[in-house]
């Protein structure tokens, strides 16, 4: 099984995406996690397990040759989607999908008087 320890060497928490699931866990200062990942059966000669990618939102880690991904803290406890996730990131989250769904309800308004319009002509 291929391997890859994080280590967040800072005194913010940072946030960890596995990809391509989508999952986020959520790295306390000074806290350290493994991502394993279920090898495939036959791996190409050269590819490599993961891609890791920085942006401002945390890290992303690409699982590329596998099925399966899980994480575990330092103890060895797995650790699920959503771990640790700060209080104001899960706001701001509910918060932007209120406002799409708003959006969207805006939209179908427009939308059903456009329709409205061109019924009556």
């Amino acid at each position: 099984m291929a391997s890859i320890r994080l280590n967040n060497d800072t005194a913010a928490p940072l946030g960890i995406w596995i990809e391509p699931w989508g999952t986020d866990h959520w790295m306390k200062p000074q806290e350290i996690f493994t991502v394993v990942a279920d090898d495939p059966q036959d791996p190409p000669a050269g590819d490599v397990p993961f891609d890791v990618v920085f942006h401002e939102q945390g890290v992303s880690v690409h699982v590329n040759l596998a099925y399966q991904a899980t994480v575990y803290d330092g103890s060895g406890a797995e650790v699920h989607c959503g771990h640790q996730r700060p209080l104001e990131v899960m706001c701001a989250w509910i918060e932007s999908a209120e406002v799409a769904e708003d959006g969207r309800g805006a939209l179908t308004s427009v939308e059903a008087a456009a329709r409205e319009a061109r019924e009556s002509q």
